[in-house]
């Protein structure tokens, strides 16, 4: 018997909702990280950041940008804890 759509479209909705939890968390533990390193005044000479703070700092600001928005928000409240996420073939 073939699985229905529904079932594929909720197995993806969930996997979904899992990397983007993880992607909050890991979107929170990189404003730490960015607020610890300009409140600290770090001179970034002779290493990888020199020059690229700010495109380091903007990459940050992005990532949270995203792990906020409506999308994000929309994908972990349509989960279903109950689903087996077992119905799409990948």
């Amino acid at each position: 018997m073939p699985i229905a759509n529904t079932k594929k479209c909720q197995t993806l909705i969930n996997e979904l909702a899992k990397v983007a939890e993880a992607q909050r968390a890991a979107a929170a533990r990189l404003q730490l990280l960015k607020t610890a390193f300009i409140s600290q005044n770090i001179d970034p000479t002779g290493t990888a950041l020199a020059g690229n703070v700010a495109l380091v700092v903007n990459w940050i600001d992005n990532i949270e940008n995203v792990a906020n928005s409506g999308v994000t928000a929309g994908l972990i409240a349509a989960q279903v804890p109950t689903h087996r996420n077992k119905a799409l073939e990948v």
